[in-house]
């Protein structure tokens, strides 16, 4: 009976050993729980702590971008008001150097008109038609007389002052007859220009003469001018050289024109049009 009573006591020493054996385990568990639990909580709380430093960096970039746009847009951009201000003050100014810019322009072609008109007008004659109310403009430098060689231009001056009828005089003087029917006029040594007078005759004192009067055109009325046009002068007017080739019936003469000739014409054509001739 002891031994049984023995080896009772013993089976339930074993028993509560392990029972408390088993407790300290559950403890050491339940210990071990708690201690995950206050890690992840840790965890959680230090990536919490992470993302607000990280919001509030990026919020505070935002922030300062924000604060730099809008310094920018009030330094930069003006209101509407002093945009419109500004624009017309420009429009004004612009406007106003442009009319001083005009004005100058003006008086300072009007005083280079005025001073080729007055230099140009020295070269010149006004001789009275008392029968048509009008002046003939004539170089000073013209032939006196018909039955002289010579090569000029002239125009007249109405009434009310201005200027018309540009008129281009051949004078052919020899002792022979040419009866000219045609002339060639060869500038600079190049260009060929060819009119078709109608010629005028006349003779005595052991010599003949033939001239030409001609009234000059427009260039678009070239035929019925016989090609004696604003061109054909114009051309003569710029010339260096000229040499005439004077075509008749059986013969022909060769007259070279000096460069007072040539120079007269120039000064007849754009004395013409400094007063506002036109063809």
């Amino acid at each position: 009976m002891s031994h049984v009573f023995i080896l009772s006591q013993n089976k339930e020493k074993k028993v509560i050993k392990r029972l408390w054996d088993r407790g300290k385990i559950k403890k050491k568990l339940g210990k071990m729980e708690k201690e995950s639990q206050i890690n992840e909580n840790d965890v959680k709380k230090t990536n919490r702590k992470k993302m607000s430093i990280g919001e509030a960096g990026l919020l505070i970039g935002l922030g300062a971008l924000l604060l730099l746009l809008i310094v920018f847009v009030a330094t930069n951009v003006e209101p509407p008001q002093t945009i419109k201000q500004n624009n017309l003050a420009k429009q004004d100014s612009i406007t106003t150097v442009e009319e001083i810019d005009v004005d100058k322009l003006l008086k300072e072609e009007r005083v280079k008109r005025d001073s080729i008109i007055i230099e140009i007008k020295k070269s010149f004659t006004f001789k009275l038609d008392e029968f048509e109310n009008r002046h003939w403009i004539e170089p000073k430098n013209r032939p006196k007389y018909t039955n002289m060689n010579g090569c000029y231009c002239y125009f007249q001056m109405n009434q009310d002052s201005t200027v018309s009828n540009f008129r281009f005089r051949f004078q052919y003087f020899a002792n022979d007859w040419l009866f000219i029917k045609k002339m060639i006029f060869n500038v600079n040594g190049e260009d060929n220009l060819t009119i078709l007078p109608s010629m005028e005759k006349d003779c005595g004192y052991g010599g003949i003469w033939e001239w030409c009067d001609v009234s000059v055109a427009s260039d678009d009325d070239y035929r019925n001018s016989n090609y004696v046009t604003e061109y054909f002068i114009k051309t003569l007017a710029n010339a260096k050289s000229i040499k005439v080739k004077l075509i008749g019936d059986q013969y022909h003469n060769v007259k070279t024109l000096s460069e007072q000739q040539i120079k007269s014409i120039k000064e007849a054509y754009n004395y013409y049009k400094e007063l506002g001739g036109k063809f």
